[in-house]
């Protein structure tokens, strides 16, 4: 049921709606990563990420289950919960190229600050390479 309920949201929220492949496992699963090692990335450097300033306000601001106009709640309610709800929102996909997290259709190119794609000020690193680093050693 929750799993429709999100797919649900997810196609509310885009108007669009691209099946990704479920998670194959995940840290420590039969195919998975180590999961230390993603969970010491996601703390040092993806979480900082979800809290950024951008054109459109942080991730947090929509996904943390506060703003239910702008978008679904994939985050959890507080910063303690953001690693397992995203390893379990199915968010992730298989790989970086599946991923929603870095592919959502009218997010790409006003969120994720590309490095040389500058798609706002202040943009200064490659955010993609980070989270895309991230999931891999995630889905291991």
């Amino acid at each position: 049921m929750r799993s429709l309920l999100l797919v649900t949201l997810l196609a509310a929220c885009s108007g669009k709606l691209e099946l990704t492949d479920p998670p194959s496992g995940g840290p420590d699963g039969p195919d998975g990563g180590d999961g230390a090692d993603s969970r010491a990335m996601f703390d040092s450097e993806v979480e900082p990420l979800l809290a950024r300033a951008r054109p459109k306000g942080a991730c947090i601001g929509c996904h943390q289950g506060t703003d239910a106009v702008n978008g679904p709640d994939y985050l959890g309610p507080d910063s303690t919960t953001h690693y397992e709800t995203l390893r379990t929102n199915h968010v992730l996909g298989t790989s970086p190229e599946t991923s929603l997290l870095l592919n959502k259709p009218d997010h790409v190119g006003n969120t994720w600050c590309r490095g040389t794609d500058d798609p706002y000020a202040g943009c200064t690193e490659d955010e993609t390479l980070i989270l895309a680093d991230w999931i891999l050693l995630e889905k291991g």
